[in-house]
């Protein structure tokens, strides 16, 4: 907390220096009404969404201060306050704040930010700088992260750009637990005492070079941090004392294993066609090589206080992303296809940790990971794309009418991922259900006026109920969140 308020402090002290000369101020925002309910059931879906947003500007010829705040509501439809203790409908989010000094080769921010790496639209795996709000997860850009408190430098030479990105905070998703109208649900959600602390200065950092053509860019990225998610870290046993006579209590250990990303991507205009590219290889470990500690069970930490048994997980892995895009555009019309992959390309873990059925494990891990404890593992960094398939294509096209003042939109996703299963064909070329899972939406957007417009969408989700993982397949959960929605918004 004492870097976010150094960071707040050099702010305001760069204000109150007159370093601003000639300052302009600039606001602009929206407010906007939003529905969404069941296709199925017509029930309204309570998830949150931002119903007002402010941007700001403070700007001289050096220097810039922006800020981008918004209030968050989170529709209820009766008072009872049985899951939910606060009245409260509103949260205020201050998503960014931060100060930039231009000078004559480059530029300095300081503050909360969200940045923004990649070359394809959306779906890059290394765009990991931010992490992301899972509430919004379906929306577009920036909209769908939270801000980090971090310092950027950015310098020109020419055709070249050099990034230097480093936050000295661990950074973590914004995770739907246990939310009943949120599509993706999570296979463990440990209570908060079950996560192990990070043991060293969990800071992060990023490099990006870039390099413009005439006819493209080419860009190297290298980060270096914590997973946004938690992962399995490992079990102790505790008992009375060191006889170790009695059934122990097991205290399951979650952790964020610490990432290393390497990766490129790469832009080619043909005309009215862009070619677009990203690949990023991730090689994570978990540090914890021990997970020695206090028994934290409230109930039974006083009395099983000897740790009789310690098995870290000591996971190691490493797994590639990649997405591909093409893209055409005319003045009317705009398509976009890509090809996503995502692959385990290895997993390794303790030898000396035992099969977890034998330890008196809950059964509600234990069965996953009885025999393989990679039926855990889950990638902490890339694409939110990988949590859904290892392998999909999405289509997208908009179509413009009336001067731009009609939008229509169709948009898909397919996992065309086929599991290793041996009652289904390897190959999904040759597989009845090479599909196993969709998303295909529809919308419509018109200007009433200049700042004024209305949409209207609806979104179909299939699954398929002869997939391996049967009720456990993505799809299969998210069939629930078809959806037709509605959006008023009013821009200023």
């Amino acid at each position: 907390m004492n870097v976010k308020i150094i960071m707040l402090i050099i702010i305001i002290v760069s204000l109150n220096q007159n370093l601003f000369s000639q300052p302009n101020t600039y606001f602009n925002g929206s407010a906007e009404y939003y529905y969404l309910a069941g296709l199925n059931d017509g029930r309204l879906k309570n998830l949150p969404y931002r119903m007002f947003n402010l941007n700001g500007v403070y700007q001289t010829q050096s220097f810039e201060l922006n800020t981008k705040a918004a209030i968050e509501y989170t529709p209820v439809k009766d008072s009872r306050y049985l899951s939910n203790s606060t009245p409260q409908d509103f949260i205020l989010d201050l998503r960014e704040f931060y100060l930039t000094w231009y000078f004559n080769f480059g530029e300095f921010r300081i503050g909360k930010q969200i940045h923004s790496w990649g070359c394809v639209d959306e779906n890059s795996p290394v765009d990991v700088l931010n992490p992301y709000d899972y509430y919004y997860i379906f929306l577009q850009g920036t909209d769908r992260k939270t801000g980090v408190y971090s310092s950027m430098l950015e310098l020109y030479f020419n055709n070249t750009k050099l990034s230097a990105i480093y936050s000295p905070f661990h950074n973590t998703n914004r995770l739907p637990i246990d939310d009943y109208d949120f599509p993706i649900k999570l296979p463990v959600v440990p209570e908060e005492y079950r996560i192990f602390a990070i043991q060293e200065n969990p800071q992060e950092f990023g490099l990006s070079v870039e390099q413009s053509f005439s006819k493209g860019e080419l860009k190297v990225f290298h980060f270096q941090g914590y997973d946004r998610i938690f992962n399995f870290s490992g079990i102790n046993g505790f008992y009375f004392d060191s006889t170790m006579a009695s059934t122990p209590d097991i205290d399951i250990v979650y952790g964020f294993r610490k990432t290393t990303m390497l990766g490129y991507g790469g832009v080619l205009l043909l005309g009215n066609l862009t070619l677009k590219g990203d690949y990023a290889l991730f090689v994570t470990k978990d540090m914890n090589s021990s997970i020695q500690r206090e028994n934290p069970d409230e109930i039974f930490g006083e009395i099983y206080t000897y740790l009789g048994n310690e098995f870290p997980l000591r996971e190691k892995a490493e797994y590639s992303q990649m997405t591909l895009q093409i893209e055409y555009e005319k003045p009317t019309v705009r398509f976009i296809g890509q090809y996503f992959t995502y692959d385990t390309l290895s997993y390794s873990f303790s030898d000396d940790f035992p099969p977890i059925d034998t330890l008196g494990v809950p059964p509600d891990i234990s069965e996953d990971v009885a025999t393989e404890p990679s039926q855990l593992f889950t990638p902490g960094l890339g694409t939110p794309l990988a949590v859904l398939t290892k392998k999909a294509i999405m289509l997208n096209l908009e179509k413009t009418y009336l001067d731009n003042q009609l939008k229509v939109k169709l948009f898909s996703l397919f996992d065309i991922y086929n599991p290793s299963d041996s009652t289904y064909s390897e190959n999904w070329y040759f597989n009845n259900n090479s599909i196993w899972g969709s998303l295909i939406g529809f919308s419509v957007e018109y200007n009433i006026s200049q700042n004024l417009n209305i949409l209207a969408g609806v979104t179909e989700i299939k699954g398929d109920k002869k997939h391996p993982d049967r009720k456990n397949y993505r799809f299969n959960e998210m069939e629930d969140f078809a959806h037709y929605r509605f959006e008023l918004k009013y821009s200023f």
